[in-house]
């Protein structure tokens, strides 16, 4: 990439910190639900998302909210971000 007495530019490539041409992902999706996922990888956040994702046959309902309590996924994600919070933040009293 660069090497010593180099000049380099704005923009430049100066080293590379991962090779991200392959990543392995865990998921927990249904076999008959594989034809529907496309994943897709962005370069400038990171983020892997399902490129076959259609939000127009999605709808939000009120109800969503109450229903998150019953997620084990969704239990397990605030659960270790409140213990993440309290730890960064000494809230332990």
């Amino acid at each position: 990439m660069v090497n010593k007495g180099q000049f380099v530019d704005a923009g430049m490539a100066l080293f590379k910190i991962a090779d991200l041409s392959v990543v392995w992902l865990i998921a927990d999706v249904y076999e008959y639900e594989l034809p529907a996922i496309r994943l897709g990888f962005c370069p400038s956040c990171g983020f892997i998302s399902n490129l076959a994702f259609e939000p127009r046959l999605t709808e939000y309902s009120g109800r969503y909210e109450e229903t998150q309590g019953f997620s084990s996924t969704f239990n397990r994600f605030h659960r270790a971000l409140a213990e993440r919070l309290i730890d960064r933040y000494d809230l332990r009293g």
